[in-house]
């Protein structure tokens, strides 16, 4: 019988080749279809051959794989639409790491055997995939399987298995116990049990059987649970294939709770139907679906434009802030090349100039803050000749206010000021010498951070005024101040600050994250070709760097953007790792950039 444990443990790739075909004759489905992901969708969700019904979504993974390299004579095959073009060796192990990574969702006494294979297979990604999903089940007879791996022949597998002991332990000593994650069929009884209904729901993540999803749908329709169960919920469904559910998700556009994350899921699918039930909703009365459906819906059109355009004028604080941020956030997309979801030829009106300028102009209050400053930067954006008086008013204005000799404790010094961010972006992109003198002026300030930001911008300008105050600032005795001064005259052109910074990179300085996040996209825009190397040395090294989470995937996500082969195997390091605070699939959306997923 085909079954998951014959595909994690496949040697013969003609014989399963030819099985493969077997069943898609038997299935009559046209060799070389370009993407069998459409059989795990619930009308296919079984294939049946002979007496043997195949149903584990790793089969359709391993299926889609192998097919793609079938060779068929009447017909091309497909590429596979899960793996890209490394060799034929990784594509095989990265099949049969998927495939042990679907176990999770099996009867734990069913899989046991084939983990146990898994983590004394030769190959060091194979054992490291085992031991990840073992350690969901772990109980203390499996903690020898785990100091054994700490004598592995390969770094990875013993750093891993290190992390999972010390974590392990460090739970025993508080007092806290590490529980095997549940089996689906105990999940779905659970989730009537309020005392485990959220640890259900965890463990149900990546779990596709259809069987879950009638009880996670009244979880995510009952109000009066909490929003941490309804919005996990949801984050199962939306992972689940079933078109169904897109219905769902637009029920709840108008919930309070729920209507912003309901809007983001139709957002991520692919499906044309998805798309205009958020346009559907854009143009109802209800108000929160409104809302949350601007905040996601698509620029198809000129009509979708001059609406969010009409909504600056409405006395709802909130629609003026959704309408500004996306308007901003269309123009800087063209700004920087990135057109996808804008109209081809779009134009913003003399009216909606008119609007934004109006927007810019609203009394100054902090619930207004972020309103001027897109609205700043919209104007900027539009029109060089109307952005620059506006922004010198904007400008003068600011002046007045940060010279302020209270003005460092009117506000958290953590706390990047929107308003003054906004002013720093219009005048880069004006790139107008009149800015030049008032900038200088701002010297004056008693905060550090806009004294470092106008020194920023004169250099952007070409005044080297800015020079003197940034000597300054790398004698200063904050380190934030430092590091800031030496990111800013390193972007300037200053080589010498190279080691400066990479040095701050190690030191372990409190409350230092967006320094660090700081220092890590410095280096990923300079073109040094240095900056691939150390980013792969962080990820390799993580500890020495005293970096969080938040920041490896930074890393991670900068890698992926840079676009260099040399960092895959870094970031494969981090694959089946839970990295805290960051987007779940941070690490595949840098493989795929680099193609290697």
């Amino acid at each position: 019988m085909f079954n998951l444990g014959r595909i994690i443990r496949q040697d013969d790739s003609n014989l399963f080749r030819s099985q493969c075909g077997s069943i898609l004759n038997a299935a009559n489905i046209v060799p070389g279809t370009p993407s069998l992901k459409v059989l795990t969708r619930p009308k296919h969700q079984k294939i049946q051959f002979g007496e043997e019904i195949i149903s584990h979504p790793a089969f359709m993974v391993e299926l889609d794989y192998w097919l793609s390299r079938a060779e068929f004579p009447h017909e091309k095959p497909a590429k596979s639409i899960h793996r890209s073009e490394v060799n034929d060796e990784q594509k095989a192990i990265d099949a049969r790491t998927e495939a042990i990574y679907e176990l999770r969702g099996i009867e734990f006494s069913a899989s046991e055997e084939l983990l146990l294979d898994a983590i004394s297979d030769p190959n060091p990604q194979i054992r490291i995939a085992g031991l990840t999903v073992l350690s969901e089940y772990c109980s203390g007879k499996h903690l020898l399987l785990f100091e054994n791996a700490l004598n592995d022949n390969d770094e990875a597998v013993r750093r891993y298995a290190g992390e999972y002991l010390q974590t392990y332990r460090k739970h025993i000593r508080n007092g806290h116990s590490i529980k095997a994650r549940l089996s689906v069929e105990d999940c779905i009884k659970a989730l009537a049990t309020p005392k485990d209904r959220e640890r259900a729901i965890e463990d149900l993540s990546g779990v596709t059987d259809p069987r879950i999803i009638e009880p996670l749908l009244k979880i995510m329709r009952n109000e009066d649970l909490s929003f941490y169960c309804r919005t996990k919920a949801m984050d199962v469904l939306a992972n689940i294939d079933c078109p169904a559910l897109l219905e769902e998700f637009y029920s709840i556009l108008g919930d309070e709770q729920l209507g912003e994350t309901a809007a983001y899921k139709l957002r991520s699918k692919s499906e044309p139907i998805a798309q205009e039930m958020l346009r559907r909703a854009f143009y109802s009365d209800d108000r929160i679906a409104r809302l949350s459906a601007a905040k996601c819906v698509i620029f198809s059109d000129n009509h979708v434009l001059q609406k969010f355009c009409q909504m600056l004028e409405n006395i709802d604080l909130e629609y003026r802030k959704v309408a500004v941020d996306r308007i901003s956030g269309l123009l800087f997309s063209r700004w920087y090349g990135e057109e996808q979801e804008s109209p081809g030829n779009f134009k913003i009106s003399d009216e909606s100039v008119r609007l934004l300028v109006t927007a810019m102009k609203t009394t100054t209050n902090e619930e207004n803050n972020e309103i001027r400053s897109k609205a700043i930067e919209s104007l900027c954006l539009i029109d060089k000749i109307q952005g620059a008086p506006v922004l010198m008013e904007a400008l003068e204005e600011f002046i007045h206010t940060a010279l302020d000799e209270n003005y460092q404790d009117k506000k958290d010094p953590w706390d990047y000021d929107s308003l003054q961010s906004s002013l720093h972006h219009g005048i880069a992109i004006l790139e107008n010498k009149s800015f030049c003198e008032p900038l200088v002026r701002l010297f004056d300030s008693k905060c550090w951070d806009v004294k470092l930001d106008a020194a920023s911008s004169l250099l952007l300008l070409g005044d080297n005024r800015a020079i003197t105050l940034l000597d300054e600032a790398l004698n200063h005795e904050d380190w934030k101040i430092r590091i800031d001064a030496a990111r800013i005259l390193y972007t300037n052109g200053n080589s010498r600050m190279w080691d400066v910074l990479i040095k701050a990179l190690s030191e372990d300085v409190e409350d230092n994250r967006f320094v660090k996040w700081g220092i890590i996209d410095t280096l990923a825009k300079s073109g040094d070709p240095r900056t691939v190397v150390v980013l792969c040395d962080i990820l390799n090294n993580s500890g020495a760097y005293y970096l969080d989470d938040m920041d490896i995937g930074r890393v991670i996500t900068c890698l992926g953007e840079l676009g260099d082969p040399l960092a895959i195997e870094s970031i494969k390091m981090w694959q089946y790792k839970e990295l805290v605070n960051c987007q779940d699939d941070v690490v595949e959306q840098a493989l795929r950039s680099l193609g290697a997923l």
